[in-house]
């Protein structure tokens, strides 16, 4: 695997412009005391592994000095030097400062590689696999994402420009690609300025098609947990704030309903019922709130509540299906005797 090697400062290190070598770009060595902004640009970026093999990536495609690519940095913060800042809020700036300079440089060679990272945002950061993002593919998608999706090889290829880039990582056990957490959370808090409605719904599409309809009783099976972390990241708090599931089309409701059973099984009770929570709101708009799916999703809400010990919820949830059953059904129904079970064993 390609590896961006990085300067690590110590007694007699030396370094200067980044050139490329068999494991990618790296800091040849020269006089420090000669290039004094090249330690000036290690210092500022705090010797962080990943800072350093960025800027070593834009670096080596780029004629800026070292001096140039740190007036850049300092110009795009607007920092000052002589404030003293704390280590956690360095750390940030310094990375984001690093990936926007690479980012743009990105855009310049390849839009479609560029487009694609803002994209990665709505799915977790570790196992990103072609089938995964094919899954979602739909004659609705703009032409790059399309082409893109074309086949495995395109898929490879303009993967292969963001490992290049490292914004990527290429792991080779699961044939998949993962993007480190830091640069994961910039390209949602830097590239997504505010939430895209067409990139939840596209990672959503993914997520829930993933999915066999047919294999609902084995979503607990060891074969869907890959699948898990993606289906949490639906319910990232940024997402729900904003509202984003409440507006869900009435034919997606049936996909929201089966990654709330993926993140049931898969024992991740906390997002499976923010998802199921939020579609409820969007099936109540769509049926009713007495619809007889909708109530069936509203008891199988209080079966969450339930998983988590929240009894006062669960029963509260159990009241309102069977209310909601002898209204609509009758209070003989074979659905309403059920509901009206589930009642009475949550308070028992």
């Amino acid at each position: 695997m390609k590896v961006c090697k990085f300067w690590r400062r110590g007694p007699g290190d030396k370094m200067s412009k980044p050139v490329s070598g068999d494991g990618g770009p790296y800091f040849a060595p020269t006089d420090l005391l000669i290039d004094d902004h090249a330690r000036q640009l290690a210092e500022r970026l705090g010797g962080l592994p990943l800072a350093l093999a960025t800027a070593g990536v834009y670096l080596r495609k780029s004629v800026l000095s070292f001096e140039q690519y740190l007036h850049e940095y300092e110009r795009r913060w607007n920092l000052n030097p002589r404030r003293p800042v704390q280590l956690q809020e360095y750390r940030d700036r310094t990375l984001y400062t690093t990936w926007d300079l690479s980012y743009t440089r990105l855009e310049k060679d390849s839009a479609d590689a560029a487009k694609l990272l803002k994209v990665l945002a709505y799915f977790d950061h570790q196992n990103i696999w072609y089938e995964l993002l094919h899954a979602g593919a739909n004659d609705g998608l703009p032409g790059w994402l399309g082409d893109a999706l074309g086949d495995l090889v395109s898929f490879e290829n303009i993967m292969g420009i963001l490992v290049e880039y490292c914004f990527v990582e290429v792991q080779w056990t699961t044939k998949s690609y993962s993007m480190h957490m830091c640069v994961h959370d910039w390209t949602l808090i830097g590239l997504n300025k505010m939430v895209d409605l067409d990139s939840y719904w596209y990672a959503f599409d993914c997520i829930a098609k993933s999915i066999d309809s047919d294999e609902r009783e084995f979503l607990g099976h060891v074969r869907y947990a890959r699948l898990v972390p993606h289906a949490s990241r639906l319910a990232y708090h940024c997402f729900i704030e904003v509202g984003v599931l409440s507006k869900i089309a009435e034919d997606r409701i049936r996909g929201a309903e089966d990654v709330a059973q993926l993140l049931q099984k898969q024992v991740q009770l906390t997002a499976a019922t923010v998802i199921l929570q939020q579609a409820l709101i969007g099936k109540e708009k769509a049926l009713g709130r007495d619809h007889t799916l909708t109530l069936n999703m509203v008891g199988n809400l209080g079966t969450l509540y339930g998983d988590q010990g929240k009894l006062d919820q669960a029963e509260q949830m159990y009241d309102r299906a069977l209310a909601g059953y002898e209204k609509t059904l009758g209070r003989d129904h074979t659905s309403t005797l059920k509901h009206g079970r589930q009642s009475r064993q949550s308070v028992s």
